[in-house]
């Protein structure tokens, strides 16, 4: 029986992973395309809300993406994205010119998206004319180009104030419970944020700029 269920939790651990890198690839996809029928290209932040959401409704069906009150929620997790605009420099280095954090509102309103400038627990880092990798291992980026980096990760937290809908406070439920594994307690994770997923990609003409979408 624990081997079974071991095999079980590897299934669901690749299936996890899976969805996580469909979810962020339909996000990009999404960026791409929501606004070539329009006559200005450019992202708007209901646009990125629309993009960045949308694709974990697969992971979150109908309503459970949402809190149902500060700090309640059906699943006890929430989706939780990073979206950097980085610009590559003339002597080889890069910059990060902004940078969004989008998520399900855990402190106020119900069925709410928020949108801050946080970079708390991310696996991208702001940092200013440094060598690409220190932005993220994987980027490459050339003088004067432009990339966008995505990284999307279902945030969990034990902290006291988050509960599941029912009232169960989340401190009482592991992880491995949360995310229905039954002997994996080693999840892929940075603190609260599990799952994560990063993609890096050129954006098309005149979709971003320097100022971050308004």
């Amino acid at each position: 029986m624990i081997l079974i269920f071991y095999i079980q939790d590897l299934c669901r651990l690749k299936n996890m992973r899976n969805q996580m890198n469909s979810v962020v690839t339909n996000m990009v996809n999404l960026i791409q395309n929501v606004s070539q029928n329009r006559e200005d290209k450019k992202i708007t932040l209901e646009d990125l809300k629309h993009c960045l959401i949308s694709p974990y409704l697969k992971i979150f069906p109908n309503t459970t993406i949402y809190a149902t009150s500060a700090y309640h929620y059906i699943l006890g997790y929430f989706p939780l994205i990073f979206i950097v605009y980085v610009k590559g420099n003339n002597d080889s280095t890069a910059s990060v010119i902004w940078r969004k954090r989008i998520w399900a509102n855990d402190k106020i309103d119900t069925y709410k998206i928020s949108v801050d400038t946080s970079d708390n627990r991310s696996l991208i880092n702001t940092a200013s004319n440094v060598i690409p990798s220190k932005i993220y291992p994987t980027l490459m980026i050339k003088p004067g180009e432009t990339k966008i980096i995505i990284e999307c990760a279902l945030h969990y937290s034990q902290w006291y104030k988050y509960h599941f809908t029912d009232g169960r406070p989340t401190s009482s439920v592991s992880p491995r419970e949360a995310f229905g594994f039954h002997l994996l307690s080693s999840l892929p994770h940075t603190q609260e944020l599990y799952f994560q997923s990063v993609i890096i990609f050129t954006p098309k003409v005149g979709l971003f700029s320097e100022t971050p979408p308004k």
